[in-house]
């Protein structure tokens, strides 16, 4: 599936992946929880445009990866997101 319209998306899915460390996991980690809400909302945009990639159906009302939805944020565990998708929301929070 190809997202024309999310050039985000597309430029950081394309770029060279490495496993993130222990330590870079807990930094991305607490990047997110200090996220405006703006960037929250780009960062569940990646993750949804990752999921739709690579799932072959997405429920309307289903959150990826084991999302939660709480009070005023989601929350989501890095250990259930994939490798790769991890690396590109690393590569977003330095952003």
């Amino acid at each position: 599936m190809n997202f024309p319209n999310f050039p985000l998306y597309e430029t950081l899915k394309d770029d060279d992946f490495k496993e993130l460390s222990d330590e870079e996991k807990d930094i991305l980690f607490e990047k997110i929880k200090v996220m405006t809400d703006d960037k929250q909302e780009i960062l569940y945009a990646l993750i949804k445009a990752y999921y739709m990639e690579h799932q072959q159906f997405m429920a309307t009302n289903e959150l990826p990866y084991g999302g939660k939805s709480l009070k005023n944020r989601l929350k989501f565990d890095l250990d259930q997101i994939p490798s790769k998708l991890q690396y590109i929301l690393h590569m977003f929070s330095k952003y």
